[in-house]
């Protein structure tokens, strides 16, 4: 597997992203997209709604811890490569079961991976391949859509 992290750093070094100064603005976005995530990964179906709205409460206060943080949180690089890994997975996933109305999201995705990698100062061409990888596999998906259907086959 190619490595998301700068040659010469370990995966277990730590990464320090640039500024916490965007992440009010950005709460909303990603509380909705982890919601998005748990839902349609179907997480939230196995829990209650108290246990639910728990953990989205508990992410709200980690959300505001780490705006009112006075030194950036460090991660390490593995954690970092995951996380990314895991938006594109997402991505991937979600292109063929959603097809093209699925596209606002992808694209959506797509700039998240990319913000992210900066903010952790991630310089990998592996994120720009995996953002290029989402967008040419909604690009797939939406000309199967439009493609005339042949006996259920396409």
């Amino acid at each position: 597997m190619t490595r998301l992290w700068p040659a010469g750093v370990s995966k277990d070094s730590p990464g320090t992203p640039r500024s916490c100064a965007s992440g009010q603005a950005r709460t909303p976005a990603l509380r909705k997209l982890v919601d998005s995530i748990a839902s349609y990964w179907g997480l939230w179906d196995e829990e209650p709604p108290a246990v639910r709205e728990g953990l989205l409460a508990a992410f709200d206060r980690r959300m505001k811890n780490t705006d009112t943080a006075t030194a950036p949180l460090q991660t390490s690089a593995a954690l970092t490569a995951d996380a990314l890994y895991g938006l594109y997975r997402y991505g991937m996933d979600l292109s063929p079961n959603m097809g093209s109305d699925a596209a606002e999201e992808l694209h959506s995705i797509s700039s998240l991976i990319q913000e992210a990698a900066s903010f952790w100062d991630v310089g990998s061409p592996v994120v720009d391949q995996l953002c290029a990888n989402i967008d040419a596999a909604l690009d797939h998906q939406t000309e199967r859509e439009r493609a005339p259907q042949l006996g259920g086959y396409q």
